[in-house]
């Protein structure tokens, strides 16, 4: 993502029209998901209107009650962090929630000159716009934040806007830290699930059996693995990339060949 940004903005819900590149930033940043998952539906409605404003030295979040629970716990660990959450009695009145809301979002952001957005890409059916700025300026929180007595001024006028939804998207990869944990905690444990009970059943045949097993019997458990995993990668219309090998494996070791590993 660019340096050049004073901050990054995440508004979730109603307030960003339920942007789907916004959904996906949550989910990877507030769920711990990537890859395909960041697609799904957030694991909980504790976010649902909330606003993040992440900078270089500092973050600042505006959220309900049901959001600073959750929350309070994931960002135990960040310097410099305000969260503004609204009270019970605040929440039951709609109309102050709704001043408080962008009062807060001015507070947030006004010192913001550079600010960053993943925002969804313009489609056959946006007629009336021709950018990313433009959809942003139709959100309700921005139209409001235009007001005279807020932030006098369309949004994107007042701060240099920059679209950051294709640079997260090189960041949801398969590989991020998050799909990491999960590959360190839940796939490494179901690997080694698959390894054990395949050398129990090497080691329960006799000899000769043994040396009449195949490579397809080894890797079976694997392979399957990775059909499913195949199969959810084209539901998900993301490309397959071929090898060249005939089946998926791992190359261990000096000795090991296309021929005879």
């Amino acid at each position: 993502v660019s340096k050049n940004l004073d901050a990054i903005v995440m508004v979730i819900g109603m307030d960003s029209k339920h942007d789907v590149e916004t959904k996906k930033l949550a989910n990877w940043l507030l769920h711990g998901l990537s890859s395909t998952d960041i697609n799904n539906a957030p694991l909980h409605d504790s976010f649902s209107d909330s606003i993040f404003v992440i900078g270089k030295d500092s973050v600042q979040v505006y959220t309900n009650q049901a959001g600073y629970k959750y929350f309070s716990d994931l960002g135990t660990l960040i310097s410099n962090l305000n969260i503004y959450t609204l009270t019970k009695e605040d929440q039951d009145h709609d109309e102050k929630q709704e001043v408080l809301k962008v009062t807060k979002f001015y507070e947030m952001i006004h010192d913001k000159a550079c600010i960053g957005m993943a925002v969804r890409a313009i489609s056959k059916d946006d007629y009336q716009v021709e950018n990313e700025r433009e959809i942003v300026e139709q959100w309700p929180l921005i139209q409001a934040y235009g007001l005279d007595l807020v932030g006098n001024g369309f949004f994107t006028m007042k701060h240099k806007f920059q679209c950051i939804r294709d640079e997260m998207n090189k960041i949801y990869g398969e590989f991020d830290s998050f799909s990491m944990f999960r590959i360190v905690y839940d796939e490494i444990e179901r690997f080694s699930k698959h390894y054990y009970d395949n050398y129990y059943n090497f080691n329960k045949d006799t000899p000769a059996k043994r040396l009449q097993r195949t490579e397809g019997d080894l890797i079976d458990a694997f392979f399957i693995k990775y059909q499913y995993s195949c199969f959810s990668k084209k539901q998900a219309k993301q490309p397959i990339e071929d090898d060249g090998l005939p089946l998926p494996r791992a190359l261990v070791g000096k000795r090991t060949n296309l021929a005879n590993d």
